[in-house]
């Protein structure tokens, strides 16, 4: 079902069907295995996928969310700052989105903070497709330019991680040339709701982020 409205949301995206503040400005698109349009990032995937959505409620993913964080009052960002994403890597030639350089995804001080990501995976995800890899306890200590030792997280399709959003982590260099991984990412945020519509940074941040998306 989730892979079915992934397949929906791109055709309406690729047709602008959807409004251009809520399509995705980080990543260039890419391409399939069949030649044709890829795009690596969905934003705002919730809101356009409603039977996601059902799933989502019915597993009571936001309770699990909200005990990560201890705070009962957390929510999902589903309508401001790109909401979820359902997030594709494929690793042919026609790719430019293969991994994800080290970064957080929130400083503690970012407005959304405190933030668990609760990552739900579609496909495979093991060493020899880049899988997640993260810094043990590095969202006790200063941000940094972070290097190994890293440690890998190897999951099945259909497998859910959950990490807080200032832990220093990575998607490395796939050893493999064909093949891809997709998974949906949620987000529970501690902090206040913000408002609706706004944009996933700031325009002179942009560039930082595009090079971490496109390394």
């Amino acid at each position: 079902m989730i892979l079915q409205e992934a397949k929906k949301l791109t055709e309406a995206t690729l047709n602008r069907d959807i409004p251009p503040n809520e399509i995705d400005d980080l990543t260039p698109p890419g391409m399939d295995d069949n030649g044709k349009t890829l795009l690596h990032r969905l934003p705002y995937f919730t809101k356009y996928s409603p039977q996601t959505k059902t799933i989502i409620e019915s597993k009571n993913l936001l309770s699990l969310g909200r005990s990560l964080l201890n705070k009962q009052d957390a929510w999902f960002l589903e309508d401001t700052m790109h909401g979820s994403i359902f997030q594709t890597k494929t690793f042919n030639e026609g790719s430019k989105y293969k991994k994800i350089d080290w970064h957080i995804d929130f400083n503690d001080d970012h407005e959304l903070s405190p933030v668990v990501s609760l990552g739900i995976y579609m496909d495979d995800s093991v060493i020899e497709n880049g899988c997640l890899q993260v810094i043990p306890g590095s969202h006790n200590r200063p941000t940094t330019k972070y290097v190994p030792p890293s440690a890998p997280v190897e999951v099945k399709a259909g497998d859910m991680i959950c990490h807080i959003g200032s832990i220093f982590h990575s998607s490395t260099t796939p050893i493999v040339s064909n093949g891809i991984r997709r998974t949906l990412y949620l987000y529970c945020c501690g902090g206040n709701y913000p408002g609706k519509g706004l944009p996933f940074s700031a325009e002179v941040k942009k560039y930082r982020i595009k090079k971490i998306f496109q390394s």
